[in-house]
């Protein structure tokens, strides 16, 4: 194992001190456009594209003239028809019926005898029409008889007798009429009767049903149907059913169901459906779930599921389950406080950004931003920034910065910075560091070194008291030995502490002696004169 020194710059207040060389580039100035080129010869020609779509039906045209009539046919020979026979005299009349119904028709007179044929040429006279009688016998394919004359039309009988109109009946109940543009019917189950809706609106079976106030809509099964408060909107069943407050909003099916407190917005089906708090938010399926707290957001489904503390953010499916006071999970199952077990929720005043940052059980004012940092177990006051940062057991006020950097396990009160492929997890408390840039004596002309060293193995940088001994360790062995020095010294340094401890005591007590002694000495000297 070796140690590497770690110069420092004293003019820099002791910093690590790491120098580069930075260039300056400029941009040229841009040449003159060259000429255009010839230009190149003609591609060969494609293929012929399909062919198009059948156009529409065009517009009928006006109908054309109508043809000459064409010549008429030939007439077949017609045998002549035959004279029209004497009338017979008409029957006598019936009697009249009676006022309400008709009378007998009369019987048919007999029919005439048939007339002579007559020439082709000569048509006889038509005889009088005569009464019409029995129908004849139906006379040959080629001779039809004369059609006999109607009959005179009978009598007309009396009319009928009509009954008395009866009283009117007593008038029905009428529709009751709006007052204002918009006014509308509803049923009023508790008064069996309709009502006219004016600045309470009230839609479906139940819904706005008892106390409730001026301003409120309530829209569906249920919707608002208990103490719905002033200008609040409860749209979908069951939403904003008991006690929904001023101001307060529920959109979706038990949305903001009972206690839903003013000026809070539940939307989504179960969101905010038990005591959701003042200027509270809950958006997305079962977000704010149960006792969302004021002033808290949660938006996404089961977001803030459950007990989302005062002022609390949670933003993203599963997000801020119990989620304390003034916290904020922002990212899939970020603050979730699960991941399939027991439930070990985030403390307040937390933050946890990424995809299962900060998931189970994030201790209060920890930070942990990236994909899994601080994922279980991150400790009280720490922070973890970087993909699986700090993902495991994080020690209260312990920093782990970069990509798995103290991963798996980091003490309480260290910092771990890692910038390399794969990462590193120490084991003992220190500050710790990969990579770190390494240099030679020689090249630091004008600089002097303190007492930071890094162990390369371990990565951990420490600070030496006394290294006027130290140039390199190369063993386990040499390191322990250097603590043994260190121990050894301090053992000596407490030793003459104790001992000079004794020494004041002893020079207590030998400046009394001499203060003693010379008292003494004046009495004596008092004495003789």
């Amino acid at each position: 194992m070796k140690i590497e020194n770690i110069f420092m710059d004293e003019t820099v207040n002791n910093v690590i001190y790491t120098i580069s060389t930075v260039g300056i580039v400029e941009n040229g100035s841009t040449g003159p456009t060259g000429a255009n080129g010839a230009k190149g010869q003609d591609g060969i020609q494609g293929p012929t594209g399909p062919t198009g779509l059948n156009g529409q039906n065009g517009i009928q045209g006006p109908t054309g003239p109508t043809g000459e009539k064409g010549e008429a046919g030939t007439t077949s020979n017609t045998g002549a028809t035959g004279p029209i026979g004497p009338t017979g005299p008409t029957g006598a009349k019936g009697q009249d019926g009676l006022p309400s119904t008709i009378g007998a028709t009369g019987p048919i007179g007999p029919t005439g005898e048939k007339g002579q044929d007559g020439s082709s040429s000569n048509t006889g006279a038509t005889g009088p029409i005569g009464p019409t009688g029995a129908k004849g016998q139906d006379g040959t394919s080629s001779n039809t008889g004369a059609t006999g004359p109607t009959g005179a039309k009978g009598y007309d009988g009396l009319p009928s007798n009509t009954g008395a109109t009866g009283p009117t009946g007593a008038k029905g109940e009428g529709i009751p009429s709006g007052e204002k543009y918009g006014d509308y019917l509803f049923w009023n189950s508790q008064s069996q009767s309709w009502e006219v809706g004016g600045d309470k609106v009230t839609i479906g079976s139940n819904s706005g049903m008892t106390n409730k106030q001026p301003l409120s809509i309530s829209i569906g099964n249920l919707a608002g149907s208990v103490d719905q408060g002033m200008g609040a909107i409860a749209i979908g069943a069951n939403s904003g059913e008991i006690g929904q407050k001023l101001g307060a909003i529920s959109i979706g099916y038990l949305s903001g169901h009972s206690g839903q407190n003013k000026h809070s917005i539940a939307i989504g089906n179960n969101a905010g459906v038990e005591n959701q708090g003042e200027n509270s938010i809950a958006l997305g399926t079962t977000s704010g779930y149960f006792n969302q707290g004021t002033g808290a957001i949660a938006i996404g489904n089961n977001a803030g599921v459950t007990s989302q503390g005062i002022n609390a953010i949670a933003i993203g499916n599963n997000t801020g389950y119990n989620q304390g006071t003034g916290s904020i999970s922002i990212g899939l199952n970020a603050g979730s406080g699960t991941d399939g077990g027991s439930y070990l929720p985030q403390l307040e005043y937390c933050i946890a950004i990424g995809e299962d940052s900060g998931r189970i059980n994030q201790k209060s004012e920890a930070i942990a931003i990236g994909y899994s940092a601080g994922y279980s177990d991150q400790g009280k006051g720490s922070v973890a920034i970087g993909t699986s940062a700090g993902s495991m057991s994080l020690g209260d006020y312990s920093i782990a910065i970069g990509y798995n950097s103290g991963h798996s396990s980091l003490p309480s009160n260290s910092i771990c910075i890692n910038a390399i492929e794969g990462g590193f997890s120490p084991v003992t408390q220190g500050f710790f560091v990969n990579p770190i840039r390494r240099v030679n004596k020689n090249d630091l002309d004008g600089f002097t070194y303190g007492p930071l060293y890094q162990i390369e193995s371990t990565h951990e940088i420490i600070y030496v008291q006394n290294n006027t001994f130290l140039t390199s360790l190369n063993s386990n062995d040499e390191i322990q030995q250097l603590k043994d020095q260190n121990n050894t010294l301090i053992n000596k340094i407490q030793k003459l502490e104790d001992e000079l401890d004794i020494f004041k005591e002893q020079n207590k007590f030998l400046t009394h002696e001499l203060r003693d002694l010379k008292n003494l000495c004046y009495s004596n000297i008092f004495e003789k004169k």
